[in-house]
């Protein structure tokens, strides 16, 4: 691996991370839906993560143009996508990106009918597995790359989706509660009124606002930590699997043919120890310490589980950043 794989390694983990916030999201309204929450109560709830998911893509897009040596470069990529992998990877992200866009409008603005939103979310959802089928058809299509022409390219990347969405979706569901218990604690100078804005944009982007950040009542918070509870087991379920996967993966690559032995020696030193440790840790934190907070944590002090989760999820995304590191540093071809 060398620096010139960096924007790629950033791309790929934060895509997956929004895709997998997207479709948690998702998976969190309808589970919502079948215990019959009211559904005011799950869109006050889940608005805020669907906002910051759109800038994290457009983050991860414009990151991966500097792997082609000059942004404007990037265009090129699009000429055939009926028979490059790259090509769909580009468009299915760039139209991710677009509906999780109009999506967040939509939703933003209240204008169409929900059954309308929910079609517009499904399509958005499809599209975004899509883009992960086609990064991991990208690497796996190389038959003649032994570590990358194997199942584990797209079980680690579902992998990365779901522990980076579960953890980014828990812990942006902390952050807004509690920036809406310090809006809800501030003292009556902080809170003093606003002054009349003129125009219909900006009067509806303050009432926006001011309507995200009103206190958290009692049911979006009982919502907000069974989603943490659920997201907390995943997230440690997919960790788990991920450090038993290593080894078979491992042990697979060394019993091949000479190239894919040299591949395996990539997962034998300090930096595949380092993973492994992450990953063990990860599992621990969220089983034993993030799910209990999710258990017992009042409406009235969500600050220690919210930071609990944002250390949670800053260790979880390094861990993602040196496994998929390990994955672009075993590139090793056969033949010249």
């Amino acid at each position: 691996m060398n620096t010139h794989d960096v924007p790629m390694i950033l791309f790929t983990v934060v895509t997956q991370m929004c895709v997998g916030a997207f479709l948690v999201l998702g998976t969190a309204h309808v589970g919502a839906a079948i215990r019959g929450r009211e559904n005011s109560v799950v869109e006050r709830t889940s608005r805020p993560v669907l906002y910051a998911i759109g800038p994290a893509m457009v983050f991860g897009l414009f990151v991966s143009m500097f792997h082609m040596g000059y942004p404007a470069h990037t265009l090129n990529v699009l000429r055939h996508p009926q028979t490059s992998w790259l090509s769909r990877e580009i468009m299915f992200g760039s139209g991710f990106a677009l509906l999780g866009f109009v999506f967040a409008m939509l939703s933003w603005f209240k204008r169409p009918a929900f059954a309308i939103q929910r079609v517009l979310a499904v399509v958005t959802a499809i599209v975004g597995i899509g883009l992960l089928v086609c990064e991991s058809m990208i690497y796996y299509s190389l038959v003649t790359v032994p570590a990358w022409h194997s199942w584990w390219v797209p079980f680690s990347f579902a992998a990365t989706t779901i522990i980076l969405g579960t953890l980014s979706v828990a812990c942006a569901l902390m952050i807004t509660a509690m920036v809406r218990h310090r809006h809800e604690t501030a003292v009556p100078s902080a809170r003093e009124k606003h002054p009349k804005t003129t125009g219909w944009w900006s009067r509806h982007v303050t009432e926006e606002i001011r309507a995200i950040n009103a206190p958290t009542d009692d049911q979006e918070w009982d919502l907000s930590l069974t989603v943490t509870k659920w997201c907390s087991i995943g997230a440690a379920v997919v960790s788990v699997a991920l450090m038993v996967g290593y080894p078979l993966y491992t042990s697979q690559l060394a019993s091949g043919g000479p190239v894919a032995h040299q591949a395996s020696n990539t997962f034998s030193g300090g930096i595949y120890a380092t993973r492994l440790i992450l990953l063990g840790a990860i599992a621990l934190m969220l089983g034993s310490f993030v799910y209990r907070g999710a258990l017992h944590t009042p409406r009235e002090h969500p600050h220690s589980l919210g930071w609990l989760l944002i250390t949670m999820l800053i260790i979880t995304f390094a861990g993602e950043i040196v496994g998929r590191a390990l994955h672009y540093w075993s590139l090793v071809r056969i033949g010249i």
